[in-house]
């Protein structure tokens, strides 16, 4: 939990398990949790619980995320390259939002379908190949200094392009 919030600082961490014991409470609030919910549990319960939580002041805003040249803000969803706003499409938008929060990280294929596209888009077999390759040549066009890989059969990851 401490990377998670040292990622993405006003993150909530709720702890949903079957383990009841103090000691293991104790550890997770310690590691950063904000609530700890044992089963078995009411689901109107979790969902007030949910609803209390998201209350909570977070620490502040997320700060941009920085790769290469290349910067988002997940606030604001500002992008820019070299300290330039850069405009891009709805889709390389949220496709690119989808691969930043979690850079060096390979994202399936399912994260990114289930995040860039609405269940309402009719969505082709290749639909998220051809939206990856569209971004990947926007950044290089623009020398964003970020390289978006493709994982085979797994998905993609965007890294720093490294010299």
């Amino acid at each position: 939990m401490p990377l998670a919030r040292q990622l993405r600082p006003g993150i909530r961490v709720m702890v949903l398990t079957a383990m009841d014991d103090t000691g293991e409470k104790v550890s997770s609030f310690d590691l950063g949790a904000d609530d700890y919910v044992t089963k078995p549990f009411q689901g109107e319960e979790l969902v007030a619980r949910i609803r209390a939580c998201v209350r909570r002041p977070g620490s502040g805003a997320p700060k941009p995320i920085v790769v290469g040249a290349l910067s988002f803000d997940p606030t604001t969803r500002d992008v820019r390259i070299s300290n330039r706003i850069v405009t891009l499409h709805r889709r390389e938008l949220v496709l690119l939002d989808s691969l930043l929060r979690r850079v060096n990280r390979v994202v399936s294929r399912e994260t990114l379908l289930d995040e860039v596209f609405s269940p309402h888009d009719d969505v082709q077999d290749n639909t998220l190949d051809m939206a990856v390759s569209r971004l990947r040549r926007r950044v290089i066009v623009l020398n964003a200094g970020v390289a978006i890989h493709t994982i085979r059969g797994v998905g993609y990851m965007v890294t720093e392009l490294l010299d």
